[in-house]
């Protein structure tokens, strides 16, 4: 992937979540979907919380003109041609941002909420992206995981989907963390040739870099757990499909 392909990615995605936010902003503020204060919480006044809309909106927008420019300008390693993974990753996303919209609106217990996280991630294992190997912890070389395989990438989508949930406590923080880890990720995926994860990697900082215009402090918008959860899952399947596990675990572990 080039500079200037990474570039456009990010700035479909960055415009379209730049746009979309007031639109949904004013929305939430129509129909009465608003985050009150109280409690932990550090605002003083309703504030809409849902902002995770205009970022999936900008996500997905980056990966259509992503797709679209796959056919018609010749790049290649697109998203439209990543076979069962790339599949299983964008519908682990939709599903994933369908369950937060369904709790920034009516509140879902967590049991709930944890179901949908995990037929999420279910889906990206069922797809065939999975962590097969671990370094050996006592030597070199790799360790198969077997049938282990599963649990172990079913817990490790999951607590980075929640992550960077429990990270969003203060204007702007769970976005910036998000451009940060993204943008290392994307720099690792263009070296190591993994294209697919470069273009969500790009997709993810220019939705997150559109969306901090509203959310810094004092914020008018807040991502709520639609957004949050998409950031999360998303950051952790960049990880699998760019073989940047560790990376991705020092990444989001530091700042949590």
């Amino acid at each position: 992937m080039s500079l200037q392909q990474a570039l456009f990615i990010i700035f479909v995605a960055g415009a379209v979540t730049l746009v979309v936010t007031p639109i949904v902003r004013n929305l939430s503020l129509r129909f009465g979907i608003m985050d009150k204060p109280g409690g932990r919480k550090v605002h003083v006044r309703e504030i809409s919380c849902l902002g995770g809309i205009a970022i999936f909106a900008g996500v997905a927008a980056a990966v259509v003109a992503e797709c679209v420019a796959g056919i018609y300008l010749g790049w290649a390693g697109t998203l439209c041609t990543g076979g069962p993974p790339v599949i299983g990753v964008l519908a682990g996303i939709c599903v994933v941002f369908i369950t937060g919209i369904v709790d920034d609106i009516v509140t879902l217990s967590p049991g709930y909420k944890l179901l949908g996280q995990v037929l999420a991630a279910a889906l990206v294992i069922a797809f065939g992206l999975r962590i097969d190997f671990v370094g050996n912890p006592v030597g070199s070389g790799l360790v198969s995981l077997g049938l282990l395989s599963i649990p172990v990438t079913l817990i490790y989508i999951v607590g980075f989907t929640n992550i960077i949930n429990l990270v969003d406590g203060l204007d702007g923080l769970a976005a910036g963390v998000t451009v940060i880890a993204a943008t290392t990720f994307l720099v690792l995926a263009v070296q190591g040739n993994r294209l697919e994860a470069a273009a969500l990697a790009a997709a993810l900082i220019g939705a997150c870099l559109g969306f901090l215009r509203y959310n810094f402090n004092p914020a008018s918008i807040f991502m709520g757990d639609s957004g949050a959860m998409l950031l999360g899952f998303t950051l952790a399947a960049i990880s699998l499909l760019g073989v940047m596990k560790s990376v991705a675990a020092i990444a989001l572990a530091v700042p949590l």
